[in-house]
């Protein structure tokens, strides 16, 4: 291997790592509401996905880019993400958000992408977690701080 050449064993590595707990977020599968039992999800926020990939492969080592494919009412509800890293391009699609939907797709498409790479991959693994929403339909900050405990616990090095 010349001096050149990325060193692909450090980058997966590094990808693959589990983020810290307080970089997990949760939220409910599906509709919620006012003390509804449901599933939760967990995530990273496509800033953690970023500053990951600059911290692994450096900023000008990685490149993403967004292509809607359905646009309904100005707003894109469906998109391709392409992350490159070194050269190498993995893609994915990605669905608008509620909250926003074009920039809810376009964050969905890069982390989607970069699960490809192992980013964050492994959350899809964790087991199942159910709860009872608050008054307010979110999710009690002690189950929260329950989960963000057990993640600790589960990737202590």
């Amino acid at each position: 291997m010349d001096s050149q050449s990325p060193d692909w064993t450090a980058i997966s590595q590094g990808l693959i790592a589990p983020f810290s707990p307080d970089e997990v977020e949760w939220k409910p599968a599906g509709k919620g509401g006012a003390n509804a039992r449901t599933t939760l999800v967990c995530y990273v926020d496509a800033r953690a996905v970023a500053q990951r990939l600059d911290d692994v492969v450096g900023c000008e080592g990685w490149a993403f880019t967004f292509t809607p494919i359905v646009i309904e009412n100005g707003e894109v509800k469906v998109g391709k993400g392409s992350l490159s890293i070194h050269g190498i391009v993995k893609e994915d699609v990605g669905e608008w958000s509620a909250w926003s939907p074009s920039k809810g797709c376009s964050s969905d498409c890069l982390k989607r992408s970069a699960a490809l790479w192992g980013v964050g991959r492994y959350l899809y693994s964790l087991p199942s977690v159910t709860t009872t929403l608050d008054a307010n339909g979110k999710i009690p900050q002690a189950m929260l701080d329950t989960l963000r405990e057990r993640l600790a616990a589960r990737f202590a090095a």
